[in-house]
């Protein structure tokens, strides 16, 4: 620090380190009302997008919450309408499906027989049917 005083000294001389002295005092003065400034611009912006994000958070949870009770009421009114179709499927079951396997009635009540594969003619080929491809 001493080796700047002296600096100063002998470039500018005794008579003019008064004044040199105000200019620095004026600059460092203004960059701190500068720094302050800037300081203070940056927090009020970073405040106000903070407080924008919060809106839409809030926006957000908000509609959530409104799709999540639609949905919970939708979900109802789906499970309602499964259990009126079932009630009603069930009334249209004959009652011989009531309390049995399903698949025990069907093999019960078919009778239904694959017929016996029919022969093959060994006459039935490509050639016999084209004759020009032979």
């Amino acid at each position: 620090m001493l080796l700047v005083f002296l600096a100063i000294f002998l470039l500018f001389g005794p008579k003019k380190i008064p004044e040199v002295a105000r200019q620095m005092g004026k600059i460092m003065n203004d960059l701190k009302k500068t720094t302050s400034d800037l300081t203070r611009d940056l927090r009020d912006g970073a405040d106000q997008v903070k407080r924008e994000v919060e809106g839409i958070k809030s926006g957000v949870l908000a509609e959530a919450t409104k799709l999540t009770s639609q949905l919970t009421e939708s979900g109802t009114g789906f499970q309602n309408e499964a259990n009126q179709l079932v009630s009603s499927i069930q009334r249209d079951i004959p009652s011989e499906f009531s309390g049995r396997n399903q698949a025990e009635v069907f093999r019960q009540s078919d009778t239904y027989e694959i017929p016996p594969p029919t022969e093959v003619s060994s006459r039935n080929t490509v050639t016999d049917k084209f004759p020009a491809a032979s």
